[in-house]
């Protein structure tokens, strides 16, 4: 399946239209906006922890796999991408 990623610019989550994920990843051309709509059964997790789509953050790094359809994509899988600050020397610092 395709994938999508990058930082999360918006959730977008209202009553009245169906929830969305906005992405904004940097090229070399620039920066790329990718939004797309949350299905109904996504599964969002960060690392082996489930998550709902409200303890999404801006800024956040993400890789949604995604489902294409006529004119929109849908998230199927939501994966929020934790970084770790590993010390700079490496194994062995205590």
């Amino acid at each position: 399946m395709p994938t999508i990623w990058g930082h999360v610019e918006s959730v977008v989550n209202q009553p009245k239209s169906p929830p969305s994920l906005v992405l904004s990843k940097r090229t070399t051309f620039g920066t790329c906006r990718t939004e797309c709509i949350v299905g109904v059964g996504v599964r969002i997790l960060k690392g082996c922890d489930r998550l709902s789509l409200d303890e999404i953050r801006s800024g956040d790094f993400v890789i949604a796999t995604i489902m294409e359809h006529a004119g929109w994509l849908e998230a199927e899988r939501i994966e929020v991408i934790e970084f770790r600050h590993d010390s700079v020397m490496g194994v062995g610092e205590g």
